[in-house]
């Protein structure tokens, strides 16, 4: 993580409950980053928690937010997503705007599992997911 602190306007977002206050705070960010943003998780916080959801990377989403709030497309890529995992083991803990969890049924609008040996052979790997979800989200 030292490497990141080194980046220019690199902010850490930590301890920060996971609602439409923490949502809100990554797209102003991401406004002047074009639109993307990037979630680095702390391993060992996952770890120690039996590898479980509530324990993994936070993914923010507009979902179940009213009609004041402009809609958008969320899509979070990860190697280790799991839905409908028995053990609810999974590296991405998507919540809803109230900062409520999202059940695997609604996650699974926004999180795509990626292949690494896929995503390095085939340059079009990424569009083609994208293309897919936000199929999926409409």
């Amino acid at each position: 993580y030292g490497y990141l602190h080194t980046l220019p306007d690199y902010t850490a977002a930590q301890a920060i409950a996971p609602d439409h206050k923490l949502l809100t705070e990554i797209l102003a960010k991401a406004a002047v980053a074009h639109n993307v943003c990037g979630v680095v998780d702390y391993y060992p916080h996952w770890s120690s928690h039996g590898e479980r959801k509530h324990a993994g990377k936070l993914c923010p989403t507009t979902f179940g937010a009213g009609s004041d709030v402009p809609s958008m497309n969320h899509i979070f890529f990860d190697d280790n997503i799991f839905l409908f995992d028995e053990n609810d083991e999974s590296i991405v803990d998507f919540r809803g705007w109230n900062g409520e969890a999202l059940g695997d049924e609604v996650a699974q609008k926004f999180g795509v599992k990626v292949e690494p040996y896929d995503a390095i052979a085939d340059p079009e790997y990424f569009v083609k997911l994208i293309e897919a979800h936000l199929e999926a989200q409409k």
